[in-house]
C-alpha cells in the first residue's frame, strides 16, 4: 500500500480511509479508533456525502450491539447487506437516519487485539460482497502496526503526564524521568533514550546516582557514569540550538564519530561505536529554547535506533513533548526546592526555639504533678499562653466505652463545655479528629463551612460556647496519641496576637508536640493511679489475710494458758497434752499459711526466667492432677481428654508445671467459696493449626460460679476472693505469653462454669 507514512495521524488515517473505500468502489464511510480503558469507539475520519446539522461525532460504547463494537469485540468481519431489517432486529438503532441500506465493519488487528475499525457504507442493499472484504482484510492487516504505533504515541503521552502532575508535592524527579525514558523506549519504539539533565548557571551535565537517565538495555553502562566533557555530544547539542537534530545516519554526522581530544583520558569508543548506533534524534529541554534563545536549557533528550529510522511528524511531535515534559518536571523540582531551601532557612532558627520553649514550659507545668485535673489544667493554660489563643479543650475518650471523647478539661470560653460536650467517634469534628487520627487546620468563617458542609462540624454546643462578644475565627486540632492509638483531641481556637490573626504549620506543629506531652502525662497520671490502686488493694487483703492468721494466733494463746494451767493443777493432764499437741500444728499451719502470703507477693514482682526443656505436656498435667486430688469426693480432675498425638516439645519444665497447679487450685477455691459438693475439673488437649503455625490447644472447664461478665480475670490483684491476693492467675498469664503463648478465659458451655483456654507454639 503506497501512502506517505510521513503525517499527522489525523492526515494518515483519512488516506488509509480513502484508499480503503477507493478499493472496494464504496463512496462512503469511516475509521474508528479504540479506547479500551474508556469503553468505546470513536470517530478519527471520515469520507462520505456531506451531513447538514452534524455538531460531533458520536462514540460508541464496545458493550452495546452496534455493528462496529460486534467487530471489535469478535475481531471478525462483519457485513449487513439489508440494515432495514437486521438494524431493528439485531442491533442498536441506526444514526444515518435510514439512510445507509448496508454495511460492512473490518477490524483492525494488531499483536491479537482490536485497535480499530474500518467501515463503509452504501446506499443500496446487498452491495458488499466477500471478495470486498478480503481486500479490506488485507488493508487491514498492511496498517495494522503503522496505527499501533501512532495510537501509542498519545497513550505514551498519557502515561508520562500522570507522574508528571504529581511533581513537586508527591512525585520524585528521578523517577518521573525515568518514567518519561522508559515510556519513550516503549511507545516508540526507541532502542535506547538518555536524558541529561543540566544546570546552565554551572554549565555543567548533572551526572548523579549512576549518570543520565536511560531507557532500553547498554552495552556498557559504566561510560555513562562518568563526566560529561565539553568534547562530548550532549555539548556539542547545546551549540547547535537553531532545531531539533535528526540523524538517519549518524556515520555522516561528523560530531558524532570524530575523536574526542582529552587530556586526562587515552581514546574511548563514542557512544554510538559502543551501542551500535545508527540513527538519532536530540531535543532540548524545553523544546521552546530553540526559537527563544534567551530560554534557560535544563537537559538534553537523545532518541536512539540501532537501525536505520525515518522520523515521521507523530514521532517528532510525541518527542518534542516528552522533552517539554522533562524539562517542566525539572523546572517545577528547581523551584520546589529553591522555595523549601529558603523556608527552612527562614524557620530553622525559629522553630528550634520555639519548639525548645513548648518543650520547657509543658515539661515544667506537670513536672511531680500526679493529678490528672490539676495536671491538664497547667497544661491548658501553658498551651494558651504559647499559641496566644482565646480557647483551650481537652477530650479523652472514656475508658468504659473508648469510642465516646468527653471534655474533660477547658480554658478561656471552652470552660463552659467541661463535662458537657461529648463524641462519638466520626461525630463532628472532634469525633473525625479522633476517628481519622489527623490533625486539622480551619483559618477563617469559609473554610469551616466546608467542613459543615462535609457533616465534620455538627455545632452540637456553639451555644455554650459562643455568645454576644465572641464568635469563632479559626481553629487548629490534633489527635492525643499513645503507642499510636487516639486516646484524646486537643483544640485550640482564635488566635490572638497583634502581627499574625491566624494559625500557622508552626502552632501546629507545637499543638502536636504538647498532644504527645498529653498523652504521656495522661499516661503516666493513669499509671500512677493504678499503682496506688494496686498497692491499696494488696495491702487491705494481705491485712486481712494476716489480721485472720493472728487472729488464730490469739486464739491459740489463749487455749495454750488453759491447757498449762490446767496441768499446773494436775487436772486432766492427759488430754491437755493432746490439746497442746493440736494447737502446735495449728500455730505451724498458721505460720506456713503467713509463708504462702509472703511468698506470693514476692514472687510476682520477680522476673520469670524460663529454663526450656523437653517435656511431655500431657504426662505434666496427668501428673498434677494426680498431686491435687482430694481427700474426699468434694471434686473430680478428669484428664481422659488429652490428645496422645501431642508432641515432646520444648517448655519450663519448673514453671509450667506450677501454672497447670494454679489452674487447679483456681477451680478449687471457686468450689469451695461456694460450698459446691461433686466438683468436675475437665483438661483438654488438642493439636492444631492456625496460619500455617502448629499449636498445643489447652482448656481447663469446672462446674464452679464462673467468672462475672468482662472480669479482668488476669490482672493481679483482682479477685472475686476476699482471701485471694489475685496474684496467681496473673502469673499463669505471664508463664504462658514467656513461652510465646496466648491466653484468654470464657463461660464454659461443657460444664456451665468457668473456662481458661491456652495456645502454646509448638517448639522442639
Amino acid at each position: 500500500m503506497n501512502i506517505e507514512t510521513n503525517l499527522p495521524l489525523e492526515s494518515l488515517l483519512n488516506l488509509i480511509l480513502n484508499h480503503a473505500l477507493s478499493n472496494i468502489d464504496a463512496t462512503a464511510g469511516s475509521l474508528m479508533t479504540v479506547n479500551a480503558k474508556r469503553g468505546i469507539l470513536q470517530i478519527k475520519a471520515r469520507l462520505g456525502i456531506p451531513k447538514k446539522g452534524r455538531k460531533g461525532e458520536p462514540e460508541y460504547k464496545l458493550s452495546e450491539n452496534s455493528i462496529a463494537s460486534k467487530a471489535v469485540r469478535t475481531k471478525k468481519i462483519v457485513i449487513i447487506n439489508d440494515l432495514e431489517v437486521e438494524s431493528e432486529e439485531n442491533y442498536i438503532q441506526s444514526r444515518s437516519e435510514n439512510i445507509i441500506k448496508s454495511i460492512i465493519s473490518v477490524p483492525i488487528i494488531y499483536n491479537e487485539t482490536a485497535i480499530a475499525v474500518i467501515n463503509a457504507d452504501s446506499e443500496e442493499k446487498n452491495f458488499f460482497t466477500n471478495s470486498m472484504a478480503i481486500k479490506l482484510k488485507d488493508i487491514a492487516k498492511n496498517i495494522a502496526p503503522l496505527i499501533a504505533e501512532r495510537i501509542s504515541f498519545i497513550e505514551a503521552l498519557k502515561e508520562v503526564s500522570i507522574e508528571l502532575s504529581k511533581l513537586p508535592s508527591e512525585g520524585d524527579l528521578d523517577k518521573v524521568l525515568q518514567k518519561i525514558s522508559d515510556v519513550a523506549v516503549k511507545s516508540l519504539g526507541i532502542d535506547i533514550v538518555t536524558l541529561y539533565e543540566y544546570d546552565q548557571k554551572l554549565d555543567e551535565f548533572v551526572i548523579e546516582k549512576g549518570g543520565p537517565k536511560v531507557g532500553g538495555i547498554l552495552k556498557h553502562e559504566s561510560e555513562m557514569r562518568t563526566k560529561v566533557y565539553k568534547e562530548d555530544v550532549p555539548y556539542k547539542v547545546l551549540e547547535r540550538r537553531e532545531q531539533p537534530l535528526f540523524y538517519k545516519n549518524v556515520e555522516q554526522v561528523d560530531f558524532l564519530v570524530s575523536n574526542r581530544n582529552r587530556m586526562d583520558k587515552k581514546r574511548v569508543p563514542r557512544f554510538i561505536e559502543r551501542e551500535g548506533i545508527k540513527s538519532m534524534a536530540a531535543f532540548l529541554l524545553p523544546n521552546r529554547a530553540y526559537n527563544n534563545p534567551g530560554e534557560e536549557i535544563v537537559g538534553v533528550l537523545f532518541a536512539n535506533y540501532k537501525k536505520e529510522h525515518e522520523f515521521n511528524v507523530d514521532e517528532q511531535d510525541a518527542l518534542a513533548t516528552f522533552a517539554d515534559y522533562a524539562a517542566t518536571a525539572i523546572f517545577n523540582c528547581r523551584k520546589e526546592k529553591l522555595r523549601r531551601e529558603e523556608l527552612k532557612k527562614m524557620e530553622k532558627s525559629k522553630k528550634a526555639q520555639q519548639l525548645k520553649v513548648v518543650l520547657d514550659n509543658i515539661v515544667k507545668a506537670v513536672m511531680g504533678d500526679f493529678d490528672q485535673k490539676g495536671v491538664l489544667e497547667n497544661i491548658l493554660k501553658t498551651t494558651m499562653k504559647i499559641l496566644q489563643a482565646e480557647a483551650c479543650s481537652i477530650y479523652l475518650s472514656k475508658e468504659d466505652s473508648p469510642n465516646i471523647f468527653e471534655c474533660i478539661a477547658g480554658a478561656g470560653f471552652s470552660e463552659d463545655i467541661v463535662g458537657i460536650a461529648r463524641y462519638i467517634e466520626g461525630e463532628g469534628l472532634t469525633g473525625t479528629i479522633a476517628k481519622d487520627g489527623v490533625d486539622i487546620i480551619i483559618n477563617n468563617k469559609s473554610e469551616l463551612k466546608k467542613y459543615k458542609l462535609k457533616k465534620q462540624w455538627e455545632g452540637k454546643f456553639d451555644h455554650l460556647q459562643w455568645g454576644k462578644n465572641r464568635e469563632f475565627k479559626n481553629l487548629i486540632g490534633a489527635p492525643i496519641k499513645l503507642e499510636n492509638k487516639t486516646i484524646g483531641v486537643i483544640k485550640v481556637e482564635n488566635k490572638t496576637g497583634p502581627n499574625n490573626l491566624f494559625f500557622n504549620e508552626d502552632d501546629l506543629e507545637s499543638l502536636k508536640i504538647i498532644g504527645t506531652v498529653i498523652g504521656l502525662t495522661i499516661e503516666n497520671v493513669r499509671l500512677q493511679n493504678k499503682i496506688e490502686t494496686q498497692l491499696k488493694s494488696i495491702s487491705a487483703k494481705a491485712a486481712h489475710r494476716i489480721n485472720n492468721q493472728l487472729i488464730n494466733y490469739d486464739s491459740i494463746e489463749m487455749d495454750l494458758k488453759s491447757a498449762l494451767k490446767d496441768i499446773n493443777e494436775n487436772k486432766n493432764v492427759s488430754e491437755n497434752l493432746i490439746e497442746i499437741d493440736y494447737l502446735c500444728k495449728a500455730t505451724h499451719r498458721t505460720t506456713e499459711n503467713l509463708k504462702v502470703l509472703v511468698s506470693e507477693i514476692k514472687k510476682f514482682g520477680e522476673p520469670i526466667e524460663l529454663n526450656f526443656q523437653l517435656s511431655d505436656i500431657n504426662m505434666i498435667i496427668k501428673d498434677e492432677a494426680w498431686y491435687s486430688r482430694p481427700d474426699t469426693n468434694q471434686y473430680i480432675i478428669d484428664t481422659k481428654d488429652l490428645d496422645d498425638g501431642i508432641p515432646i516439645i520444648l517448655i519450663d519444665s519448673n514453671h509450667f508445671p506450677e501454672t497447670i497447679k494454679e489452674l487447679i487450685n483456681n477451680s478449687v477455691k471457686a468450689f469451695q467459696k461456694d460450698n459446691i459438693r461433686n466438683g468436675i475439673i475437665r483438661f483438654y488437649s488438642k493439636l492444631v493449626r492456625q496460619n500455617d503455625v502448629e499449636w498445643v490447644f489447652l482448656s481447663v472447664d469446672d462446674n464452679g460460679p464462673g467468672f462475672p461478665d468482662k472480669f479482668p480475670v488476669f490482672d493481679p490483684y483482682k479477685t472475686t476472693n476476699k482471701y485471694s491476693t489475685g496474684l496467681g492467675l496473673a502469673t499463669v498469664k505471664e508463664v504462658i505469653e514467656k513461652h510465646g503463648g496466648k491466653i484468654s478465659s470464657k463461660k464454659s458451655e461443657v460444664l456451665g462454669g468457668a473456662r481458661i483456654e491456652i495456645y502454646l507454639p509448638i517448639l522442639t
